[in-house]
């Protein structure tokens, strides 16, 4: 079982992990709903009306990183994360995130099971970076810490 494998680290062993995920932000402070309160005659009236893009939102893509020490360095993504994209997310973000919360360069290492983390190639990148993967089961965001930075943020 996962947390009998993971029982033996000890509180300073949690201090050299760390979390990272992407995720999706709204821009301009909507999620699409929007409530208005108005008067009947005030249907139109510019202070009840919003104007909106062509979808009605627009979102941003995040990549960033936490561990017991702080949060690490933010990466905004210009396009879907793909396996190669991804790994280009990890190749300049890693050392930085290692030198801002001095992180030991053999890293314990927790992400989710996105498609894009789940490639050979990315495995195989993930070992050169001297980063040691722990399991992480799928759908368990509850696992995650950083979760919380991103409901933060989505606020």
């Amino acid at each position: 079982m996962r947390g009998e494998r993971l029982a033996h680290m000890d509180k300073a062993a949690w201090g050299n992990v760390v979390f990272t995920d992407e995720a999706s932000v709204e821009l301009h402070g909507t999620t699409g709903r929007v409530t208005v309160w108005r008067r009947t005659h005030e249907a139109f009236h510019e202070k009840c009306v919003m104007s909106t893009f062509k979808s009605g939102r627009q979102s941003l893509m995040v990549w960033s990183s936490i561990s017991a020490d702080g949060v690490g360095t933010m990466h905004f993504c210009e396009k879907n994360v793909d396996g190669e994209w991804y790994r280009h997310i990890l190749h300049s973000e890693v050392p930085f995130t290692r030198v801002m919360l001095g992180l030991p360069q053999l890293t314990n290492f927790v992400q989710d099971n996105t498609p894009a983390h789940r490639t050979k190639a990315t495995t195989k990148f993930i070992k050169t970076l001297r980063l040691t993967e722990l399991c992480h089961p799928p759908q368990s965001p509850d696992l995650n810490p950083i979760e919380n930075v991103w409901a933060i943020m989505k606020r």
